[in-house]
């Protein structure tokens, strides 16, 4: 009799405990139904922006058509406060970089500030403030053997060579200009080369005509604009380009460049070419003279 009031006890608590397993597991379910509806609400209120997106990649320099934009519904958050919302204000827009495809299409990615325009002093980053460099944009002509073969792209940077014949002229008794005399100025006419302007960005070029449009701080469009005015006057005058590599904005201490032939031949230690007498010059099938150095 006490064997039979043991064992219906124990099928009691196990009833109560498949009972309370039970119990558990509806409440587990409705708390996790509550949760997911209570998301799905959320997502659903989260506030949306309608933006223009690249359809495709678009590459740096290009020009914006229809085409390649589109609008599309994204959530509104900080990242796309700036984004462009009517495609009409993207036409004919050049891109300054590179747009990846569903890109929301922004002011920075742009080189121009106008449609149409080919290119922009500005890059995309930079604004106009009172402490801001006074960056203009000029034109000069170079040859492509002297502009790394032609082979200089926008958005490059190179460095800006001048080269000028100098000559030291003195007044007359007339009151007009002439060559002082080698022997007593100790200098004679020539060419001097110097590294004069660095750090240069290319704005654009006209491959058929070797002009390039460069970006420069105003006082060096002046000294720029000047010497092209001396060039056309008939002053001996040439640019050349040495191309930086990509990344390279160091600054030069230009103090110890400049080049003349004189200068060339003392680093190297050229060779003086001299006058041969070519009576007592060795003649082929004659033995050679034994090498004497040049003074």
């Amino acid at each position: 009799m006490v064997e039979m009031e043991f064992k219906d006890s124990s099928n009691r608590r196990r009833k109560v405990f498949v009972l309370l397993g039970v119990v558990l597991a509806l409440v587990a379910g409705g708390a996790a139904f509550y949760l997911s509806s209570q998301g799905t609400a959320q997502a659903v209120e989260v506030p949306m922006k309608t933006v223009v997106v690249a359809v495709n990649d678009i590459p740096a320099r290009v020009v914006l058509d229809s085409g390649m934009l589109a609008q599309r519904e994204v959530a509104d958050d900080p990242s796309v406060a700036q984004a462009v919302d009517d495609p009409a204000l993207l036409i004919g827009r050049l891109t300054g970089v590179s747009i990846y495809a569903n890109q929301p299409v922004t002011p920075n990615l742009l080189a121009t500030n106008a449609a149409g325009a080919e290119f922009s002093i500005l890059s995309p980053t930079e604004t106009v403030s009172p402490d801001s460099p006074a960056w203009r944009a000029v034109s000069v002509m170079v040859p492509k053997e002297r502009a790394v073969g032609g082979h200089v792209e926008i958005g490059q940077r190179l460095d800006f060579f001048a080269t000028i014949k100098i000559e030291t002229l003195v007044p007359n008794k007339d009151g007009k200009l002439e060559s002082l005399p080698d022997a007593v100025s100790g200098n004679q006419p020539g060419l001097s080369t110097k590294l004069s302007w660095e750090d240069v960005e290319i704005l654009a070029k006209d491959d058929d005509a070797d002009i390039y449009v460069l970006k420069v701080e105003l006082h060096q469009a002046e000294e720029i604009s000047h010497m092209m005015a001396a060039k056309d006057l008939g002053f001996e005058l040439d640019f050349s380009f040495a191309l930086r590599p990509d990344g390279d904005s160091r600054p030069v201490a230009r103090g110890g460049y400049g080049e003349t032939i004189e200068r060339i031949f003392e680093q190297y230690n050229l060779p003086v070419p001299r006058i041969l007498d070519l009576d007592t010059y060795p003649q082929p099938g004659a033995e050679p003279s034994p090498f004497v150095p040049t003074p």
